[in-house]
């Protein structure tokens, strides 16, 4: 009897004092944090993959415009290819070439007046695939920069896709030579 009054004594202070005899989570109650927890990352993951692609194109954007303003920099100060200036030979234009969906390249076109114009590679490859494998180039095969400033041969606009997503961005050259 002695002890059951003792036990009834704390059992009334931890009422009273507002204690619970429960402690810890009920598995429930786990079940849905780890749940919510999983729900938020599963959104955050796809969001965050969208915009890693989304930057994925426009890096390689801003990469061929920068190469296509790099052609028509080339054109607007006459700037030779190594062997055009050994040889001693008239730069007729710069040409941006695509030699395949993921690569291209810069060349000259130079001739000495007599013989046909021999094209003069710049010694440079750009190639997509390593930084941007899921980006591809269409257009017409060349884009022509005439020297001087005189802008292009014809307009051009260079396709770029982004082959997991289907995602398009073009870029038009005008014949004065801009570039948007």
């Amino acid at each position: 009897m002695y002890f059951a009054r003792i036990k009834n004594i704390k059992l009334h202070k931890r009422i009273r004092l507002g204690r619970s005899t429960k402690r810890g989570f009920t598995l429930i109650e786990l079940l849905i944090v780890i749940l919510t927890m999983f729900l938020i990352f599963t959104v955050g993951m796809a969001n965050y993959r969208d915009f890693q692609r989304r930057k994925a194109l426009e890096g390689a954007v801003s990469r061929v415009k920068s190469h296509l303003r790099l052609a028509q920099e080339m054109a607007m100060s006459g700037a030779k290819p190594a062997d055009c200036i050994t040889s001693n030979l008239t730069l007729l234009n710069i040409t941006f070439q695509l030699d395949s969906t993921t690569t291209y390249s810069i060349h000259g076109l130079c001739t000495d007046g007599v013989t046909p114009a021999l094209y003069q590679h710049f010694g440079a490859d750009y190639d997509l695939l390593p930084e941007y494998p899921e980006i591809e180039i269409t257009g017409p095969s060349t884009v022509v920069f005439n020297v001087l400033g005189k802008g292009v041969v014809s307009n051009a606009t260079l396709r770029l896709t982004q082959t997991s997503t289907s995602a398009i961005t073009d870029i038009v050259i005008t014949k004065g030579g801009e570039i948007n």
